[in-house]
């Protein structure tokens, strides 16, 4: 039995075991499959291809843990500290309650495999210009997807509600301010295009 919950938003650049998204994000989506207690994570780029993954419950927590940090460390550098955690509350919940789901159109090719990825290791790096989510997969991979505000708080969207979905209760909670990493301000641009929501 799977639960749907879907996305949108980054094309790539290889590199020895690294995928680094730099081309729009067309979809993001997320599945729930019961019988391996894991979410089933799929996103689309504009150039045709499709990347699957593997999440299990600690990932998608760390995942919310460490975007809502980028999100509440943005937030800081404009308003008052007293008020940021309010605000980003409340934004997270607009985002939320504006999104649109609509049905995941597969791409045609897959540069991982057809076969899920599993993620076993996430972090954010932050430079100048963007915060880059690092998944580290299995087999010595990593994907680098660089995030927007758009798409920062479409993943929390998505991963939320399928985390609610699984009833996997989760709380994310704690100080992440180290598991930040500063990147050089090299790090590539983001398309700031609105990802579109899936499910």
């Amino acid at each position: 039995m799977r639960e749907h919950g879907s996305l949108a938003k980054p094309c790539l650049h290889e590199r020895p075991h690294t995928l680094l998204l730099t081309m729009s994000i067309k979809q993001l989506n997320a599945t729930y499959d019961a019988l391996e207690d894991r979410v089933l994570f799929r996103l689309t780029t504009q150039d045709d291809n499709e990347y699957r993954l593997w999440l299990t419950r600690a990932v998608v927590r760390h995942i919310l843990i460490l975007t809502t940090h980028a999100t509440v460390s943005e937030l800081k550098k404009i308003h008052p500290l007293q008020h940021v955690d309010a605000i980003a509350e409340f934004n997270q919940q607009v985002k939320q309650e504006n999104t649109k789901f609509t049905d995941f159109e597969p791409a045609h090719q897959h540069p991982l495999g057809e076969e899920p990825v599993l993620v076993q290791k996430a972090l954010i790096k932050a430079s100048e210009k963007a915060y880059v989510l690092e998944l580290q997969m299995k087999g010595n991979q990593t994907m680098k997807i660089p995030l927007n505000e758009a798409l920062n708080g479409q993943l929390q969207v998505v991963l939320k509600t399928i985390s609610e979905r699984a009833n996997w209760n989760i709380q994310p909670v704690g100080d992440t301010e180290q598991q930040v990493e500063k990147e050089a301000p090299s790090s590539p641009s983001t398309d700031t295009n609105h990802p579109k929501l899936l499910h």
